[in-house]
């Protein structure tokens, strides 16, 4: 089991600007007094004249919604009252909104002041701050509020970009800035600084969220890590957790230890001892008779005795199964025999004929 569980994860608002500044919409004007008669132009569009005293729209691009007047001295003047913005084939008085069918709300804005100091138009439909919302789902959730999203195990707040405009605060874009991770594991979220148990090892949460500044402050993102670390190593037998040092019985003479890894350890493998009820350790014998030992083994997973000296006593020596020795009973040399007695007990005689 791996000792620790790290996942790097990044959350990015890419390359959002936070002191917004709208500019993308700025059209140059060209205007020129012809006497009579002014001419008239935005951007890249086709030259256009008009008579003084004629209030006019300029048909070309998405600037129809925009009405001027060539004055008397044939000099162009952008009407404040009467302009608005185009928007889904609509003209949208200035400082109006509509929905964009989601969950945000669009502002006509047009900044008049710019118009007559450099000529410029600077206009659009931009985000109002105080109705848009984030979308979420089928849900709009207002900006400001925070929302959990159970697949990712993010908690984020809904947030918009500010721009000022003309001595308004419109908005560029909306974003959901993460405010706490928690950690994915096997299909829920832990929390962040909470501990779950898993095959009787303890987790905690641990992230972080940070926001990545240009220097300048003039744009950010955001990255995060987030990942589970071990804090409680314990060992797993059957349905029981034993914690490290904790001991586990499989047979009376077979037991295991918990180790500080987590992991169990035999520390204790032997045998019944048949003759006194105790137990023997692997390599162990014990002789229920003279010439007789056996040793206490393992085979794969089964523990037991096994025979590893048979014999027939012989005075001082012993001698082994079907070898000739003096049987001190019949006085004469006879084999070594190994029989089942009556009652299943196994016994080791000289028998047969005098050799």
């Amino acid at each position: 089991m791996k000792m620790i569980i790290y996942l790097l994860v990044f959350w990015a608002c890419c390359c959002c600007s936070s002191h917004g500044v709208i500019s993308q919409n700025v059209h140059h004007v060209q205007k020129r007094s012809l006497g009579k008669s002014c001419s008239f132009k935005i951007g890249s569009n086709p030259v256009e004249k008009f008579p003084n005293n004629k209030v006019f729209q300029y048909e070309h691009g998405s600037f129809r919604c925009l009405k001027f007047k060539c004055d008397q001295s044939g000099n162009v003047i952008l009407l404040n009252d009467e302009s608005g913005c185009e928007f889904n084939g609509e003209c949208v008085p200035v400082d109006q909104t509509r929905s964009d069918g989601n969950c945000s709300f669009r502002i006509c804005g047009i900044n008049f002041k710019k118009f007559e100091s450099s000529s410029q138009i600077e206009m659009d439909m931009y985000l109002s701050m105080s109705l848009t919302k984030c979308e979420f789902g089928s849900e709009c959730i207002a900006i400001g509020e925070k929302k959990y999203n159970e697949t990712n195990c993010m908690e984020a707040e809904c947030g918009a970009i500010p721009a000022d405009f003309n001595g308004k605060v419109f908005g560029l874009k909306t974003f959901w800035k993460p405010t706490r991770a928690d950690c994915p594991n096997n299909g829920t979220c832990v929390q962040r600084h909470k501990m779950v148990v898993q095959d009787c090892f303890g987790y905690m949460c641990v992230s972080d969220v940070t926001e990545n500044k240009t220097q300048d402050g003039s744009s950010f993102d955001y990255s995060g890590s987030r990942g589970l670390i071990v804090l409680q190593k314990a060992c797993k037998m059957n349905t029981q957790c034993l914690n490290p040092g904790d001991k586990y019985k499989h047979a009376k003479c077979l037991e295991s230890t918990c180790n500080s890894d987590g992991q169990l350890e035999m520390s204790l493998e032997g045998c019944t001892n048949f003759m006194t009820g105790e137990c023997s350790l692997l390599g162990d014998t014990v002789s229920p008779m003279p010439c007789v030992k056996y040793m206490c083994t393992k085979n794969d997973k089964t523990y037991g005795f096994k025979p590893v000296a048979q014999g027939c006593e012989s005075g001082d020596e012993c001698v082994t199964i079907g070898a000739a020795g003096n049987d001190p009973v019949k006085k004469c040399k006879r084999r070594c025999i190994k029989e089942l007695t009556e009652i299943g007990d196994i016994s080791y005689r000289f028998g047969g004929q005098c050799l």
